[in-house]
């Protein structure tokens, strides 16, 4: 029963999300794009998340000083690093302390694809500070921010967005840039980073690609969070790395 509760209270979420969208529809493309968000994080996002975990806007960083592009859903603990906020939740936010991002598109288009994936290989370059030691292998483990995508809808309504992402990746059936990615109607593909496979879930009635993107992604957080340990803020402040010993 309390299974059922669960269910049908994020079916209910998506449907409302899905009702707000079609009526955004009528906005201009520049409005459009930031209301969609606000859809997905307040209908999607936020009523998944534990108190540990919050959604912000903007930028990530690192150590170094390497930054992102702007990145529509970045999902981060402030108990690993406090982020720098410039409103609610825009800001800009140390990698260490992020877990997952979301590009949140109102059509997915081959334009918009390049672009998500243009900003997604940023996110490799960037350094972590933080991890945790493992004594037998001598080395940090870390797990890295978890990069997805999320679309209502698709301009190419017959062609397989698999197929289509192919095209714009060459790293897709080994190391793909994003990791998983959700069109509405269409299904979710999601990448297997061990076996090196991608899986793919149909669209239903009750939406369940949109509820196998969202609860994959809620449930890596705790293993990403896990892996990061003790981050600390002086790493940001020095400009680098401070080794220490383990």
């Amino acid at each position: 029963m309390a299974g059922n509760v669960f269910r049908n209270r994020l079916i209910s979420k998506i449907r409302a999300a899905m009702a707000e969208y079609k009526e955004a529809g009528s906005l201009g493309h520049s409005l459009l794009k930031g209301r969609v968000r606000e859809i997905a994080v307040q209908n999607l996002f936020d009523p998944l998340l534990s108190p540990d975990f919050r959604i912000g806007t903007g930028t990530i960083i690192d150590a170094h000083g390497k930054e992102s592009g702007e990145t529509d859903v970045i999902v981060y603990s402030s108990k690993l690093l406090p982020p720098i906020l410039y409103s609610d939740r825009f800001g800009t936010f140390p990698i260490d302390a992020c877990l997952a991002t979301v590009e949140v598109k109102s059509e997915l288009t081959a334009r918009e694809l390049r672009t998500t994936l243009g900003n997604a290989r940023k996110m490799p370059q960037m350094k972590y500070t933080s991890g945790i030691y493992d004594k037998d292998t001598q080395t940090v483990h870390v797990a890295v921010v978890t990069r997805t995508l999320f679309a209502f809808s698709s301009d190419a309504p017959k062609k397989d967005e698999l197929e289509r992402y192919k095209e714009h990746d060459s790293g897709w059936a080994s190391c793909p840039l994003i990791k998983q990615f959700c069109v509405v109607g269409k299904g979710t593909w999601s990448f297997d980073t061990p076996g090196r496979k991608w899986y793919y879930e149909k669209p239903t009635a009750e939406h369940e690609e949109v509820v196998s993107f969202l609860t994959s992604v809620v449930d890596q957080l705790i293993d990403v969070f896990d892996s990061r340990g003790h981050p600390k803020l002086r790493n940001y402040v020095k400009g680098g790395y401070t080794s220490e010993c383990p």
